[in-house]
């Protein structure tokens, strides 16, 4: 995310957004809030929604496997 946010300085937003494969709603809304709390906060901040069901070295298992 900070990376993404880094590169919204010179190009467009639509552009960024379908760059980086999420909705120009997200995007707007992780530089309204770098812009509010700085760039590494915002990318710090809890992620919404649901828990994941696998662990993050489950999930690397997975891919691994496949």
């Amino acid at each position: 995310m900070k990376a993404t946010l880094e590169r919204t300085q010179g190009d467009k937003l639509t552009d960024v957004a379908a760059e980086v494969r999420v909705p120009l709603r997200t995007l707007q809304g992780w530089v309204a809030a770098a812009r509010q709390v700085g760039v590494d906060a915002a990318a710090q901040r809890k992620k919404r929604g649901r828990p994941p069901n696998l662990t993050a070295s489950e999930g690397n298992e997975v891919i691994e496997d496949t």
